[in-house]
């Protein structure tokens, strides 16, 4: 009743696609990007890209590849150059525009997500694969045979590292100048932590007072990564067998920890404005099993309660053994839950912060871009745009 009051009085717009503060994205592939999600105040699979999992009418699902990224097979294949400091960084952004219109063919307009999802690889040597590792110590060595171990192997850490955010910040760069109105960034940036846990797993991956310090220095090293991005992508999926319990005990804390971390990142480093949107998924991670309803209440609520501009929804085909079950699980649970997260969402924006700003954590406003003061009520000038600095 207090959300249709303050919309009636013009405090809030809700639509299709959520209100200003809030939305929940619909990121669903194959068929699932034809279902009829507006009824849930789900925005459609058209507000949001990601890789080859593109909706767009007219898109070639199988031409975009996001450009020539270096990678190592699981083979042990080198594939363009392997390592980022061998591979042809001018290549890659030059097949990025040139394949551009694979991804969205009215470009240049389009005003949703687009979400770089490229895994093979971190721009940070700790948790990479070896073979990384071991190419770029071999680079280094035959550049240098004089050097000792311990030089080399700070040199091939050094030069990967470098390399990386060079290709990554660049890739960010190039999109958003040739999509100047989408929101862009990577998939899963920062990196989510479900352990490990101190005091009776109370105190979970960034809140473990152990390793979450660490934690947050790789990711204030990715800062070039955040300045260039419009949008921050952190997953939350839970992983496979996480229904039982005793052996996955803290989701919420799991979610609301990556969220804030994502906060926090975009707040040091990224412009003001930059939305957070976690990428969310109805199953567990191993996609076979529909998340309990109490799971999926909270991968779409704990989110926004740790400072979250909306969630992303995603969701592959070859996931579903048949579409009659996702189908009814999105009518009986995930649609209503979804349904409810946004009107939540935006009736408190409307109630505490005028419209013009999401509420905290801490009971207080993040004001939109343009607004300020406690309830964001007063008009402010907006940050001069990236071609003006």
């Amino acid at each position: 009743m207090l959300l249709a009051l303050l919309i009636a009085a013009g405090a809030l717009r809700v639509t299709a696609q959520g209100c200003e503060t809030f939305h929940v994205y619909w990121n669903n592939g194959g068929s699932f990007c034809t279902v009829d999600v507006a009824r849930y105040l789900i925005s459609p699979a058209i507000e949001t890209v990601t890789g080859k999992s593109s909706c767009l009418p007219g898109a070639n699902y199988s031409a975009w590849n996001q450009g020539v990224w270096p990678y190592i097979t699981g083979a042990g294949v080198a594939i363009a150059g392997g390592v980022p400091q061998a591979a042809n960084l001018s290549l890659h952004l030059a097949t990025v525009r040139s394949t551009i219109q694979y991804l969205v063919p009215d470009y240049a307009a389009f005003d949703g997500n687009v979400v770089i999802d490229m895994e093979y690889w971190r721009p940070t040597a700790v948790g990479l694969a070896p073979a990384y590792m071991n190419l770029s110590i071999a680079l280094v060595r035959a550049a240098h045979p004089t050097w000792n171990d311990s030089a080399i192997e700070a040199e091939a850490v050094r030069a990967f590292e470098a390399a990386a955010l060079d290709f990554m910040e660049a890739t960010l760069l190039t999109y958003a100048e040739l999509m100047p109105h989408a929101r862009i960034g990577y998939y899963g940036y920062p990196a989510n932590y479900y352990y490990p846990c101190a005091r009776g797993d109370a105190e979970c991956g960034y809140n473990d007072p152990a390793a979450g310090p660490g934690y947050r220095t790789i990711n204030d090293a990715q800062a070039r990564i955040f300045a260039a991005s419009s949008a921050v992508f952190p997953s939350v999926y839970l992983p496979k067998g996480t229904n039982a319990s005793r052996y996955f005990p803290h989701h919420a804390e799991y979610v609301a920890n990556t969220t804030a971390e994502a906060v926090r990142l975009r707040d040091a480093h990224a412009r003001p404005g930059t939305p957070v949107l976690p990428f969310a998924w109805n199953f567990y991670h191993d996609g076979r099993e529909l998340l309990l309803a109490a799971d999926m209440a909270m991968v779409l609520q704990a989110p926004s309660a740790a400072g979250a501009d909306g969630v992303v929804l995603w969701g592959a085909p070859d996931f579903y053994n048949e579409s009659a079950p996702a189908l009814a699980y999105l009518n009986s649970t995930l649609g209503p839950l979804a349904r409810d997260a946004v009107t939540d969402s935006c009736a408190c924006a409307a109630q505490r912060c005028s419209g013009h700003g999401a509420c905290t954590p801490q009971g207080g406003c993040r004001c939109m871009p343009g607004f300020s003061g406690p309830s964001c009520a007063a008009e402010a000038s907006l940050p001069a745009p990236i071609d003006a600095l």
